[in-house]
C-alpha cells in the first residue's frame, strides 16, 4: 500500500489564505507563465480586496489565464443527494493522472486531522481546499486547506469529514502540457518526407515498367 501524490511547486507567500491556495494552483498549473512574484501580484489585485471569493470567480481567473479546469457539478450534485462514492473514484482517479483539485465546502469546522482527530477550526464558515493526493491504505487525502496556518502545508483530511463538512463545489484543474519536442517533431517530418520520396521513386519505376510517361514528361 502507498500513497497516491501530485507533487506541487512552491508557490511563495501571499497573504491571504485563499489566495495562496489560489497561487499553487497556478503555479502547478502553468508553472513557466510567471516571473517570480507574478502571479501572487495579479492575485492581490484581482481578489485581495474582495470580502469573499466565489467559486465561480476563481473558475473565471483560471479559464483566463489559460488553465485547463473540469467542473465536476453533476457528481457533486450526486454526492449531495447521498452517492458520493462516483465522485470518490473520479478523485482519485484525476490524483493517479496528475490531475489536482479545488473543493468548496460549507462547513470548515467538520474538517479534521486524519493523525489527531482534531478539528483544524471551529470556524463554522466556507472553505476552500486543493486535493493533491490520496492514501490507499487509509481512508484520507491530502490537502492544502485555506485556513490560516494550513495554506502552505499538506494535511491529512480523512474523506468523511471532507464528505459531512458538505462539498458544493468541485473544480479538477489539469497539469501543464508537456513542451513540445522540436526535435522530434523535425524528425517526424524528415521521415515522412524520405517515405512521400520513396513512394515517389516507387511510382515512377512502375511508371516506367508499365511505359507509361509521368506528368513530368508530358
Amino acid at each position: 500500500m502507498s500513497d497516491h501524490l501530485v507533487t506541487l511547486p512552491d508557490a511563495g507567500a501571499v497573504r491571504h489564505d485563499v489566495l495562496d491556495l489560489l497561487a499553487l494552483v497556478g503555479h502547478f498549473a502553468a508553472p513557466d507563465s510567471y516571473p517570480p512574484g507574478r502571479l501572487e501580484q495579479e492575485l492581490l489585485a484581482r481578489f485581495a480586496g474582495e470580502a469573499s471569493v466565489a467559486i465561480s470567480d476563481i473558475a473565471t481567473w483560471l479559464s483566463g489565464a489559460g488553465i485547463a479546469i473540469l467542473d465536476q457539478k453533476d457528481l457533486v450534485a450526486q454526492a449531495r443527494a447521498g452517492n458520493a462514492a462516483p465522485l470518490h473514484t473520479e478523485l482519485q482517479a484525476q490524483n493517479d493522472r496528475g490531475v489536482i483539485q479545488l473543493l468548496a465546502v460549507s462547513s470548515a469546522d467538520q474538517l479534521a486531522d486524519a493523525a489527531s482527530g482534531r478539528p483544524l477550526t471551529d470556524q463554522v464558515a466556507p472553505c476552500f481546499l486543493v486535493r493533491v493526493g490520496y492514501s490507499d491504505a487509509d481512508p484520507y487525502g491530502y490537502y492544502y486547506v485555506g485556513l490560516p496556518g494550513l495554506s502552505h502545508t499538506q494535511t491529512r483530511i480523512p474523506w468523511q469529514n471532507v464528505l459531512v463538512a458538505g462539498i458544493t463545489d468541485v473544480l479538477s484543474v489539469q497539469p501543464p502540457k508537456p513542451a513540445a519536442d522540436l526535435s522530434a517533431a523535425t524528425d517526424a517530418l524528415h521521415i515522412m518526407e524520405q517515405a512521400l520520396a520513396t513512394m515517389q521513386a516507387a511510382h515512377a519505376t512502375v511508371q516506367a515498367a508499365l511505359g507509361i510517361a509521368s506528368e513530368q514528361s508530358i
